[in-house]
Order: C-alpha cells, then sequence, then structure tokens
C-alpha cells in the first residue's frame, strides 16, 4: 500500500518555500512555481484545497503591492493551482456523471472529541491532561499565536528585516486548514 502522507507534506512545505521565496523577492517564476507545487499536493490529496486558501490569503494580507497587484497574483496562483483538479473534475463529470462519486456530507466532530483536541494542545506544553491544564494550555498557545502575528505585523511596520514571509504564509494556513 502506497501512503500519501510522505509526498504530500514535501509538496507543502516547499509550496511554503516558494510562496515565502515570492513575498520576499517578488519574482513571478517563484509564484509560477508555488501554483505547480500547490497544484501538485491537491491532486496527491484534496485536503490540500486549504492550501489553496492559505496562500491566496498570504497573498491577499502578506504582500505590500497595489491591492490590484496583490488581487491579480491571487488570481493567478489560484488559477494555476486549481487547473489540474478542474480538468479531473471535468473528466469525471464527462466519463461518470458525477464529479466525485460521493455525496456531501457534514458531520461536526462531536463534544467529547473537541475536548479531546483541547488537551492535545495543552500537551504541547504540558504533558499532564488535567482540566485545568488544559485550560492553560489552550490560552497560552493562543496568546503566543496572536503575540507572534502581532510581532510580525509590527516589525513589517517599522521596516524590520523580516522572515521572508514565512510566519503570514504559516499562520494563513493555520487559520484556513
Amino acid at each position: 500500500m502506497l501512503l500519501s502522507d510522505g509526498i504530500f507534506l514535501f509538496l507543502l512545505l516547499l509550496a511554503w518555500l516558494l510562496l515565502a521565496a515570492f513575498l520576499d523577492s517578488r519574482r513571478i517564476i517563484a509564484l509560477l512555481g508555488a501554483a505547480m507545487i500547490i497544484a501538485a499536493a491537491v491532486m496527491v490529496r484534496y485536503a490540500a484545497i486549504a492550501l489553496v486558501i492559505a496562500a491566496a490569503l498570504s497573498l491577499l494580507m502578506c504582500s505590500k503591492p497595489t491591492l490590484w497587484r496583490r488581487l491579480r497574483d491571487a488570481a493567478l496562483l489560484f488559477a494555476v493551482s486549481c487547473l489540474p483538479l478542474g480538468v479531473w473534475i471535468i473528466g469525471n463529470m464527462l466519463r461518470s456523471g458525477s464529479a466525485f462519486n460521493r455525496t456531501f456530507a457534514f458531520h461536526p466532530p462531536p463534544q467529547s472529541r473537541w475536548a479531546r483536541a483541547a488537551e492535545t494542545i495543552a500537551q504541547w506544553l504540558w504533558p499532564t491532561p488535567e482540566q485545568w491544564l488544559t485550560v492553560t494550555g489552550v490560552a497560552t498557545v493562543g496568546v503566543l499565536t496572536v503575540i507572534a502575528a502581532l510581532s510580525a505585523r509590527n516589525a513589517r511596520r517599522e521596516g524590520r528585516p523580516s522572515d521572508g514571509g514565512c510566519s503570514c504564509v504559516m499562520l494563513c494556513f493555520a487559520i484556513s486548514y
């Protein structure tokens, strides 16, 4: 059996790197490279659609050019990233009459899963899953995320050296995923 985890993570990290390079250098080849890598990731795993959204958000929120240029860059990335999936869906429609051979259903996680997710986040900081440590851990991770986002924004406003857009790309991915 072939698992797609490894190739998906490789493509995800490569796309982040190329997108951050584009945000730093504004070279169109880096943007097209990121878009093609994202397209490959989408073909490996449908969950990579979150990467398309995150990349477009990154281009809209994290870059300095005019709004028109940011919109143009995001549209180019979106078009190139979604083209192979669009061709695949059209091919499925023509052959079988269905895009995915599945019906859409929304299954929100039960309350017990949300509690377990909070425990997992808390265990990033403390290995003990006690109730008060879970609440404290989730709050700490949230506060650290807000501090990191504000710090990156202030550094950009003050003209200090940036990380090439990596933190903004990762934050947008975490939000959209």
